[in-house]
């Protein structure tokens, strides 16, 4: 199976790190594992970018969020077509991307870490969210 079934489908992507493995959710549902090299690690202190790595991303992103657990698929799986409230045990960040204009988006999570957008546009869109 193809991670991305069509060009115009919605996909939940939830990436896990758990000690040395890193699991890739797709819709809820455990995609595939792998382990992780020692220079996986990663530091509070530097810029982060999402939807970039060698290149851009060309798709759309409805939401974001960091949690400070490894979440099991169960609780992936209870999330995929919800919104946050910003206020659940482990989320660190939850960016809702819905600020529909402007700069920065707003991190609507417990510490407030608000984002810049990069070369992106706003568009509202219909999501399989609730």
């Amino acid at each position: 199976m193809n991670f991305f079934e069509t060009q115009h489908e919605w996909v939940h992507v939830t990436w896990v790190k758990e000690g040395k493995e890193f699991r890739i959710y797709r819709n809820g549902e455990l995609f595939a594992t792998r382990s992780s090299a020692p220079e996986n690690v990663y530091t509070e202190k530097g810029s982060y970018y999402i939807g970039r790595s060698d290149k851009f991303f060309a798709g759309q992103i409805a939401e974001l969020s960091v949690w400070s657990v490894a979440r099991t698929g169960a609780e992936i799986q209870k999330d995929v077509h919800r919104h946050l409230k910003g206020d659940e045990l482990g989320l660190a960040y939850y960016w809702p991307l819905n600020e529909g204009t402007g700069d920065p988006v707003l991190d609507k999570g417990k510490n407030a870490n608000h984002c810049k957008i990069y070369g992106a546009t706003w568009q509202r869109v219909e999501v399989p969210i609730v």
